[in-house]
């Protein structure tokens, strides 16, 4: 099997597209909130134009993340019975989580980067797209979600179950004492990182491109 990165195909596309860009919408270092390079004059425009960039700004971050989701389960949905995506786990204290992504019973061996999953056997995946800032600000979060992998792993230790967590190549951004800090937690679980083959920023690129 592939690594999961079936995103990768329309990134190069776009990174090796004419000045036009391969889906005709931008040239290729306009900038995406802004594409005819004008500054307002008017402060209101202004004021009404900076709320329009957050909102937007907020709204590509949670479309990133979510295409970067269904990217990682469209790669692997024919390489298991079942996966389920945002199940609850319920945690101690009357808390809980959702799972990005649940794999199960691998229909044949596979191999994702460093990882070896033997046919039979089953997969948690939380993914995580963003920024050097962001991955470092997702760590407590991520310790949650691997949390809730340890309870589904306990609910059938019959089947060999694998935590993984993927993320952007902006890992390699990090800075060495939170990146060392993902790693600690990452290994608390027995889980697993794997790295995706492309940036964030690669996905919000390619996302403004496409009709």
């Amino acid at each position: 099997m592939l690594n999961p990165d079936v995103l990768s195909a329309a990134i190069k596309e776009q990174q090796s597209a004419e000045d036009t860009g391969s889906y005709g919408r931008l040239k290729r270092d306009q900038n995406i909130w802004n594409p005819d390079g004008k500054i307002s004059s008017d402060q209101n425009s202004h004021t009404l134009g900076e709320k329009t960039f957050q909102r937007a700004y907020s709204d590509i971050k949670v479309a990133k993340g979510n295409a970067t989701e269904e990217a990682v389960c469209y790669s692997l949905k024919d390489q298991f019975s079942s996966i389920e995506t945002q199940r609850k786990i319920d945690l101690e204290k009357n808390t809980y989580t959702k799972s990005d992504i649940i794999a199960t019973h691998a229909n044949q061996n596979i191999q994702i980067g460093d990882i070896s999953i033997k046919e039979g056997e089953s997969m948690g995946v939380e993914v995580k797209c963003g920024e050097a800032a962001y991955l470092s600000s997702q760590i407590s979060h991520i310790d949650k979600q691997l949390s809730g992998f340890d309870v589904y792993e306990r609910q059938d230790e019959s089947v060999k179950f694998h935590k993984v967590v993927m993320v952007t190549a902006d890992y390699y951004q990090m800075s060495d004492s939170s990146k060392g800090h993902l790693n600690d937690v990452v290994k608390s679980h027995n889980a697993c990182i794997h790295v995706l083959p492309f940036f964030a920023n690669d996905i919000t690129q390619t996302m403004a491109r496409m009709e």
